[in-house]
């Protein structure tokens, strides 16, 4: 309209991919107003903007403009804006502001306004209602889809591929190298493309920049033409390394066509470009920002779709200090650029100064005391021996055949036998009072043993048995003899009085317990969510009919699975039980990985916990132990009041929209609740093993 008017129109952008959008006529705003990459102060460009060739054609595009067009201008510093604006004044030689040129932005305030409340987290009431409005497809042109993450543009791009009419060509990258490496290479392994499906280039080539859009314009066996901006480029593979800078070489590269389907981009993406229509899916949002950022992308509110919105997309904010840094008054620009860079000061902790005291070991001086075999004769007899409750003639036929008894036992040797296991018994009852339960205490138990076994005492006592081949073996078998029949008989009075146990004890989910379901509510969905997206990734290139059919499905739970997790800055404004986020916060590691639940999921994890301790006592472990799994199974999935509360979750009121994923659901409970009931069981026979006492196996 402007140029019919005979208007002289500059159309300029602050990013070289936004100029590739709008056309080549486009230029950026740098390389129009001639401050480059802004290296000039305002004194400079003052005393030489109009005498130094440098400028000259900058001065004869901007005295040749009437009308400047400025896209992407939310990329622009102010130092640059003040530039330009001065360049204007100076080449135009007039005071007023751009020298007097018509400067052309967004004009649509509610669009703007969203935009900026988008991207601060700042969403008011006004915008939330002004984007529900936005619900309509846009009636002309091309319409991309924007996601939140790359498995979701994968998935989108190869089902609205499988729709393109036409035939399709594959072509297989060639890799070299670690191909684990290569896993995260924005060049797939395998390019499938039909005429007319839209593309984006992923590299620099050929004069084509990195995200310039286009359309496959024809295919052969050797190599796609893409039509970019009406011209038609022959594609070659290029590498795409993975580089090691450390080790300065390349550990993996994939060599293929520098392009990947452009139905649907992810918001990351198409940052910095003007696209023709939009329709945004908020269901893959994750960051702060993002909504603002793909809404941005359009110039008018007409031409923008959101699917799947929820004003808590809009209201993600910015860690604490991102917006105090923006509250800081902006350090005034020098000439020498000096404002742009941080001096660090070194580090002058030396509390780790290596100036460590070494570990010393002191050694004893005090002699060691040997008895001999008069001495503990005589004391064994002299002192009162607690009598062993076990007969040791089942000691003796056990070990007939062993290397360390005679072939023919006396009575004397019998007697001697009787009285010295009295005596093992007696120095093991100290022992054994201790009476061990956990692992540590039975690292402690047969720690004291082993003490025994090599005192001196232990020596002499055996040196008694000249009959026997082998006496401090035969001895050692006897102390832990005396050991299995302790454990064992303990073990015995343990199951009894567990079994006697008529009714199961359900606890009271502390706070600490409430906070480990929540935590592992979120890992078990995450872990399902991840299988689920491994096998959509697996089956993205099948050309059957039958794999696609399996990859919408899986890609149906994946997304149904995905909308149940909620952001670590909403559960914590949302939550009535802040205190269960404790272990969340506590294994949360630098990326803050660890997804979040609603209070909602938490609740139904708490009530599966309390039906497996009621399925899951000491009695049914006795009875059960072999086939406890399929036990513990069976009592969650029976209870159908926990899938009515799973059903609740995933907030579909419509009946007919139920009954379309009822299956899904149902999938997805088994799936979620076999990963937790694992989790749980290896604790629970943890648990139950640690309260019997258990033997120590030693060698013959």
């Amino acid at each position: 309209m402007l140029l019919s008017k005979g208007k002289r129109v500059a159309v300029t952008s602050t990013t070289g991919i936004s100029c590739l959008q709008l056309g080549k006529n486009a230029t950026t705003l740098h390389h129009w107003s001639g401050i480059l990459d802004g290296r000039f102060s305002e004194q400079k460009l003052k005393e030489t903007f109009l005498t130094d060739d440098l400028f000259k054609e900058a001065v004869l595009r901007i005295r040749a403009t009437d009308c400047l067009i400025i896209d992407e201008i939310g990329m622009a510093s102010k130092r640059t804006f003040d530039l330009v604006e001065l360049a204007c004044r100076l080449a135009r030689c007039t005071n007023r502001l751009f020298g007097g040129l018509q400067v052309m932005r967004q004009d649509e305030k509610a669009l703007i306004k969203a935009v900026n409340e988008l991207c601060e987290g700042e969403l008011s009431m006004d915008t939330d209602k002004f984007l529900q409005t936005l619900s309509k497809d846009p009636t002309e042109g091309k319409i991309t889809r924007l996601f939140g993450t790359n498995f979701q543009v994968n998935c989108e791009n190869q089902d609205y591929l499988d729709e393109l009419p036409g035939q399709e060509m594959r072509y297989k990258s060639h890799d070299i190298g670690n191909k684990q490496l290569l896993l995260n290479c924005p060049a797939p392994q395998m390019l499938i493309l039909k005429v007319n499906a839209p593309v984006i280039a992923i590299r620099n080539f050929k004069g084509i920049c990195n995200g310039t859009m286009g359309y496959v314009h024809s295919l052969s066996l050797d190599q796609p033409t893409v039509n970019f901006n009406g011209h038609f480029y022959p594609l070659m593979k290029i590498d795409f390394d993975v580089y090691d800078i450390k080790m300065e070489k390349s550990l993996a590269t994939r060599q293929q066509f520098p392009i990947k389907l452009a139905f649907a981009l992810t918001i990351h993406r198409c940052q910095g470009m003007t696209l023709e229509n939009v329709v945004i899916d908020c269901s893959s949002i994750f960051s702060p920002g993002q909504l603002g950022v793909a809404v941005g992308r359009v110039r008018k509110s007409k031409n923008v779709k959101i699917i799947h919105y929820n004003a808590a997309y809009g209201k993600k904010k910015h860690p604490e200090k991102v917006y105090d840094f923006y509250k800081e008054e902006s350090t005034k620009p020098k000439d020498d650029l000096s404002c742009c860079y941080n001096s660090f000061r070194d580090n002058d902790d030396d509390s780790d100064n290596g100036n460590s005291q070494p570990l010393v070991t002191m050694e004893t001086d005090t002699p060691t005391q040997t008895c001999t075999s008069e001495q503990f004769t005589c004391s064994a007899i002299n002192k009162e021996l607690q009598p062993s409750p076990w007969n040791v003639e089942d000691f003796v036929s056990k070990n007939l055949s062993t290397s360390f008894m005679p072939e023919f036992i006396t009575d004397d040797l019998r007697n001697s036998l009787k009285i010295h296991a009295d005596f093992l018994y007696t120095k093991l009852s100290s022992i054994f009072s201790t009476e061990p339960k956990t692992n540590e205490e039975f690292t402690n138990f047969y720690k004291a043993v082993n003490k025994f076994l090599c005192s001196p005492e232990h020596k002499s006592s055996f040196a008694q048995f000249t009959q026997c081949r082998k006496p401090q073996k035969m001895s050692t078998k006897l102390v832990f003899w005396l050991i299995d029949n302790y454990l064992y008989d303990k073990s015995q009075a343990v199951i009894k009085r567990q079994m006697e146990v008529s009714k199961p004890v359900v606890d009271v989910p502390s706070a600490a317990l409430k906070a480990k379901l929540r935590y592992l509510a979120g890992a078990c969905i995450t872990k399902i969510s991840q299988r689920l997206k491994t096998a959509v990734n697996r089956k993205l290139n099948a050309s059957s009919m039958k794999t696609k059919s399996q990859r919408q499905s899986l890609y149906e739970k994946y997304s149904l699975l995905d909308g149940l997790f909620v952001s670590e800055q909403d559960i914590k404004e949302s939550t009535s039980m802040p205190c269960t986020l404790s272990e969340i916060e506590y294994k949360q590691g630098p990326s803050r990985g660890l997804r979040n639940v609603s209070d909602a999921m938490l609740m139904f994890f708490m009530d599966v916990h309390k039906t497996l301790q009621e399925n899951l006592t000491a009695v049914d472990f006795h009875l059960h132990l072999p086939n406890i799994h399929i036990h513990a199974r069976r009592s969650v999935l029976e209870k159908t009041e926990l899938f009515d509360a799973w059903k609740k979750l995933f907030g579909l009121g419509d009946e007919e929209q139920l009954d379309y994923v009822i299956s899904d659901m149902y999938e997805l409970f088994e799936m979620v609740l076999e990963h937790f009931i694992r989790v749980s069981l290896a604790e629970s026979i943890h648990n139950f093993k640690e309260s019997i006492p258990k033997t120590k196996k030693t060698g013959t």
